[in-house]
């Protein structure tokens, strides 16, 4: 089976991205996932080899291509990577994820049935506003508060149809408004905001720690996730806390999910 997300809003195809490996999790859990990064300058001949080996008892494997560097390709390895997406079109132990910012001319087939297409073009600020409106009152709704009209509006106004900006300000109104323990952050902390991931029992502050972190003190994910191993005082018991670890421990190193992946499933779990 082969899913095509493609379009130049790569906030919603990246989303859709998530809602699709979440939906597998879901029915399949954790195992048999494999990301393919171009960033691995194997990453095709991996991509290969994970397509050929099949499992037994009808296992069901997932393949995730995001934004894969296609145009670096030579003629060789273009033909090479076209025929294994053909080849699995209708194969149903494979799933393969791809995602790209535009449709590759060469890639016809990628567009036409039985590939399983979603198309993501970026709002147009003039003509598709009542969109963007939509847009923005469901992310709110996500993050569990409510908008006005006159607030939408201005988001709009300011940002217009840059879905990153706009998710942006809304977390900024999120976590400054609706949250009252984002003020004890104001003054970002590393060992502050990481005991608030290791040891509150609230969610919602767990999660704000994480993006102040990242997004705040620019903070390596990596570094980030192996500080979770030091200390003496959990949300969970000292003896579920290092298991839940090792096993993302297992997910990362496997390539099943990255470090980002792997922090925030671990402390919303």
């Amino acid at each position: 089976m082969l899913i095509f997300l493609y379009g130049e809003d790569s906030y919603r195809r990246r989303q859709r991205q998530k809602d699709i490996i979440s939906q597998y999790r879901l029915k399949h859990g954790n195992l048999d996932i494999e990301r393919f990064d171009s960033d691995n300058s194997n990453w095709l001949e991996s991509f290969s080899d994970f397509a050929k080996n099949r499992f037994l008892f009808g296992s069901i494997k997932l393949a995730i291509l995001d934004e894969p560097e296609i145009k670096k390709l030579n003629a060789e390895k273009l033909k090479f990577f076209k025929k294994i997406l053909k080849s699995n079109l209708k194969e149903e132990s494979l799933v393969v994820l791809l995602s790209l910012s535009s449709k590759p001319k060469e890639f016809v087939f990628l567009v036409k049935k039985p590939t399983i297409v979603e198309k993501f073009d970026q709002f147009s600020k003039e003509k598709e506003k009542n969109k963007i409106f939509s847009f923005i009152k469901k992310e709110a709704a996500l993050r569990e508060f409510e908008i006005s009209e006159k607030n939408i509006f201005s988001l709009i106004e300011n940002f217009g149809a840059d879905t990153w900006a706009l998710v942006t300000e809304l977390d900024k109104i999120n976590f400054s408004q609706e949250f009252p323990v984002y003020h004890q952050f104001k003054k970002l902390e590393y060992f502050k905001l990481t005991d608030s991931l290791k040891k509150s029992r609230d969610k919602k502050e767990r999660l704000i720690a994480l993006e102040l972190l990242l997004s705040g003190l620019k903070e390596e994910p990596a570094r980030i996730f192996n500080n979770l191993a030091y200390g003496n005082f959990f949300y969970l018991s000292c003896g579920d806390w290092y298991k839940k670890l090792a096993d993302y421990d297992v997910f990362i190193k496997t390539g099943k999910m990255d470090y980002k992946e792997a922090l925030l499933d671990f402390i919303i779990s």
